[in-house]
């Protein structure tokens, strides 16, 4: 190694990386020597790092400089905190305090202030709503509000103009609602019911009641839809004769009242879709389980009704 006596700190930082230079500790005063490198990198960081020859000194200085003086903003009393602290607590406000009664009295009366000051920014808001809605021409309750409607738009299923405030709204009340769910079910029925997902279950006591109708009406079907998109689940072409046997689920609610006003609705629909195909519809109601006891009851009757027809 070789020693060398530097001037400036160009010059030190100029030298070669293997060259050892003077320092002096800025706590005891004390001479010592240290590789450019390390000297050069420490610079780097920080410019004005202090130097410290030891450990020792090294705890001293970082003691005297991690202590700072703090005035509290709600007592005015002088306090101590570590470098540390006073960074952090500089950061999340402005203002610090001495103790936590001091902070939680502070942040009181500000909490209090700002309450004030959202409630007359809420009130401000809640009366410029309730003007502009004065003054609107039109009005609708649109999602639990009510709102200005300034659209002017063209009902799709009874082309009346209405106004709203989604410009994409297409139907304007819920009666041409629910005409356009009756189309769009019956587009859908029609074209998807070739589909293996689409074909409905059926329950025991409807197969063992379609094999003695086969046996005695060999050009029975069951569940074809040629009823401009509804079916029957069983058709008898010759006796121009549809048979409906419905489960409890046409009468009962068991999956809720909604369901249950569905499937009547449903069934009113295709009842009235087989009386204009010049169809007769007879219904079956089956309540229980399965039981043959029950099919050869419904049976009997249906051979009395067939009777009656001819």
């Amino acid at each position: 190694m070789v020693y060398m006596l530097l001037t400036t700190l160009d010059e030190m930082l100029s030298t070669k990386y293997n060259v050892m230079i003077p320092l002096r500790c800025d706590i005891c005063m004390k001479d010592y020597t240290k590789l450019q490198k390390y000297v050069k990198s420490e610079y780097k960081k920080s410019p004005n790092k202090k130097n410290f020859c030891c450990k020792k000194c090294q705890s001293n200085g970082q003691r005297r400089i991690r202590l700072v003086n703090v005035i509290c903003a709600l007592c005015h009393c002088e306090f101590i905190l570590n470098q540390k602290d006073y960074n952090k607590r500089s950061k999340n406000s402005r203002s610090l305090y001495c103790s936590k009664s001091c902070a939680n009295k502070h942040n009181f009366h500000n909490r209090r202030f700002d309450l004030d000051k959202i409630k007359n920014a809420r009130n401000r808001s809640i009366e410029a709503y309730k003007a502009k809605i004065d003054n609107a021409d039109h009005v609708v309750f649109h999602r639990k509000k009510l709102r200005v409607a300034d659209k002017k738009l063209v009902c799709m299923v009874c082309l009346k103009t209405f106004f709203h405030c989604v410009a994409s709204k297409k139907i304007c009340s819920d009666n041409c609602r629910d005409i356009r769910r009756k189309q769009i079910g019956h587009i859908g029925g029609s074209k998807t019911s070739a589909l293996p997902f689409h074909i409905r279950s059926r329950s025991s006591n409807e197969k063992i009641m379609f094999t003695k109708i086969l046996e005695i009406y060999p050009d029975a079907i069951s569940n074809k839809r040629m009823f401009n998109g509804w079916d029957a689940d069983i058709i008898i072409p010759s006796l121009k004769l549809a048979v409906h046997w419905n489960g409890p689920w046409h009468y009962k609610s068991i999956m809720g009242n909604e369901l249950l006003h569905r499937v009547q609705e449903k069934d009113k629909l295709r009842y009235k879709a087989i009386q204009d195909f010049g169809y007769c519809n007879y219904v079956i109601e089956d309540l229980g389980k399965m039981s043959i006891e029950k099919v050869e009851f419904e049976f009997n009757k249906f051979l009395q009704y067939v009777s009656q027809l001819n």
